[in-house]
């Protein structure tokens, strides 16, 4: 559901799958055996919007620990290397 998505991961459905998308066709993320790449970037969405603890999304995503935080880690790793074609420092100069 639309509302759920926003709640959720904040931001919407049609944002997320663009993101999914961005992520696999950069090669940035791929689905795992155990964990697909947009569980993957739920799970990071979700801790990182809600400053969720690992227990609480464990809880949430059914994994355990350190599958939370592997991927966690590996999604923030991903999104840092996308975020070098996105965000540019500002060339202002000062007289």
């Amino acid at each position: 559901h639309p509302r759920n998505c926003m709640d959720l991961l904040h931001m919407d459905r049609h944002t997320y799958m663009k993101l999914c998308s961005t992520l696999r066709t950069r090669n940035l993320l791929e689905d795992t055996c155990e964990v697909s790449l947009e569980e993957q970037v739920a799970i990071f969405l979700l801790t990182i919007g809600h400053n969720e603890r690992n227990h609480a999304t464990q809880n949430t995503f059914q994994h355990s620990g350190q599958t939370i935080s592997k991927y966690v880690s590996l999604v923030l790793r991903a999104l840092c290397i996308l975020g070098r074609d996105y965000i540019r420092r500002l060339n202002i100069e000062m007289p």
